[in-house]
C-alpha cells in the first residue's frame, strides 16, 4: 500500500495514516506506516537506496491522520526542539460517547503510564510517577444522532501516552469504538473515531510556518451497530 501524501519536500514528509496500522513495525504487524512511507520517499525521488526516516511523532495503531516524518538528521534535530519548545501544534477530531453540554472547555489532569497494563491511568490530582495532561476543545455542531455522540475538536497541549483516549474516558465521554478505554459503541472498521485533522510548526530549515490538513470523514464511524 501507499499512504496519502500530504505534504513532501526533501527536508521532511507527511503523510495520512489509516487506521489498524502501526506507524512503526511492530512483532505482530505485517505492514507499517514507517516502511510504506520509505517505499513512497523511493518513489518520490526517482531512485532507490537506503532513505534517512524518523518519526516526529506517532499515532497508536487505531487512530487515524497525519504523521510527520524528518528526512535529515538536521530535520530530525530541529524538528524535535520544536516539539519540545511547544512550537508544534497538534489538533485532532473525534466522535465521543455523551452528550457534552460546554461549547468548549479545557481539561488538564496527571497522567500515569502503567507500562504493565499498556494503559494510562488519569486523576484529577497529582500522584508518585503521573505527567501533567492538558487539551482544550470546542464541540461542533451536527445533525441530531440516533446515539448520544459528540463531535469535538481537540487542541493538544501536551502528548502523552493514549492522553487524547484515557483524558476523554476519565471525563465521562471516551472516544467512540474505544472499547480499551469504556467504549459502548463499535465504528465500521477496528479503529476509533479519532483522527490528527490538523498540524502546524515551523519549517525546520527555513522557518517557515507549514500548516498540513487531514480531513476528518466523520460520517465513516457512524454506521457501526451497538
Amino acid at each position: 500500500m501507499t499512504p496519502k501524501l500530504l505534504h513532501y519536500d526533501r527536508h521532511f514528509i507527511a503523510v495520512e495514516k489509516p487506521s489498524c496500522l502501526p506507524t512503526q513495525p511492530t512483532p505482530t504487524s505485517d505492514d507499517d506506516l514507517l516502511s510504506q512511507t520509505v517505499v513512497l520517499v523511493r518513489k518520490l525521488r526517482e531512485r532507490e537506496g537506503p532513505v534517512y526516516i524518523h518519526p516526529i511523532h506517532r499515532l497508536d495503531a487505531v487512530v487515524s491522520g497525519i504523521v510527520l516524518f524528518a528526512l535529515s538528521s538536521k530535520s530530525l534535530s530541529r524538528l524535535n526542539e520544536a516539539l519540545r519548545n511547544g512550537e508544534i501544534e497538534r489538533h485532532y477530531s473525534a466522535w465521543v460517547e455523551g452528550k457534552i453540554q460546554e461549547t468548549a472547555s479545557r481539561w488538564e489532569d496527571y497522567l500515569y503510564h502503567d507500562e504493565f497494563k499498556k494503559k494510562a491511568v488519569i486523576k484529577a490530582f497529582p500522584f508518585e510517577g503521573a505527567k501533567r495532561a492538558s487539551l482544550s476543545f470546542k464541540v461542533v455542531p451536527t445533525i441530531s444522532q440516533t446515539r448520544p455522540l459528540t463531535l469535538i475538536e481537540i487542541d493538544l497541549e501536551t502528548g502523552r501516552y493514549h492522553q487524547i483516549r484515557a483524558q476523554c474516558a476519565a471525563h465521562g465521554y471516551p472516544i467512540l469504538g474505544d472499547h480499551y478505554y469504556g467504549s459502548r459503541y463499535r465504528t465500521q472498521n477496528t479503529g476509533i473515531a479519532l483522527h490528527h485533522s490538523r498540524m502546524t510548526f515551523p519549517h525546520p530549515i527555513t522557518g517557515k510556518n507549514i500548516v498540513i490538513h487531514s480531513p476528518f470523514d466523520e460520517s465513516i464511524f457512524l454506521t457501526g451497530e451497538d
